[in-house]
């Protein structure tokens, strides 16, 4: 959440209302330079690694988010990939069948909301807006994805 909402009650609901879950707990305070769109590709990145692989939307969905984000990380970016993001950050929480599934999508669903400008960005400029980012791939991986 960014630093407008510090002053939201660490609660269930209020922290729902502003689009956060409490989860495990955890609170990560993060540097003002921090790039949104690396730090959701990381997490994207540990929770695949973290998907115990038996439902096909979690294994396969949270691969190709984090997949989709080390290219515009890497400036490899272009526009419809937006969109791709949005369709597997709703396709693999409605086809998961535990709560990981369910809540892997978050920290895309966080960056996109809140700091919008950092992928635009990246897309548009091709280049991070905090000048923090290290491209992870040299080449964009093009593959033709189906979903319902």
């Amino acid at each position: 959440m960014p630093t407008s909402l510090l002053d939201t009650p660490y609660d269930y609901d209020p922290l729902e209302e502003a689009g956060a879950i409490v989860g495990s707990s955890v609170v990560e305070l993060l540097p003002a330079n921090t790039c949104m769109v690396a730090w959701a590709m990381e997490r994207s990145n540990y929770l695949a690694i973290e998907s115990c692989g038996k439902c096909v939307p979690c294994r396969l969905g949270v691969k190709r988010i984090a997949g989709l984000l080390e290219g515009i990380v890497s400036d490899l970016g272009v526009s419809g990939d937006l969109d791709v993001l949005d369709e597997f950050a709703s396709y693999v929480p409605n086809g998961s069948l535990c709560g990981f599934g369910v809540q892997a999508p978050n920290p895309l669903r966080t960056a996109k909301h809140y700091w919008p400008d950092h992928f635009q960005m990246h897309i548009e400029e091709q280049q991070c807006p905090t000048g923090t980012c290290v491209p992870v791939r040299a080449h964009r991986f093009v593959t033709k994805h189906v979903l319902p």
